[in-house]
């Protein structure tokens, strides 16, 4: 898997690509992103409120739509 300095230098369209190609899910992407975010967060202080778990939930709900 990519780290998630990688994963955060993607585009939609290769994240997109990577999703329907199994390379990779949204929940993955989702928890990366969480990571990179709670790792910079202090130095930018750029956040009020992070919904860490919504948003792996909004993942998961997403992932149904490369199953196929």
């Amino acid at each position: 898997m990519l780290g998630d300095r990688e994963l955060g230098f993607m585009s939609a369209s290769a994240l997109i690509d990577a999703y329907r190609r199994k390379a990779l899910s949204p929940v993955e992407a989702t928890k990366a992103a969480l990571a990179r975010l709670e790792r910079l967060e202090p130095k930018l202080n750029a956040f009020v409120l992070v919904d860490a778990e919504g948003a792996v939930a909004a993942a998961r709900e997403s992932a149904g739509l490369f199953l196929s």
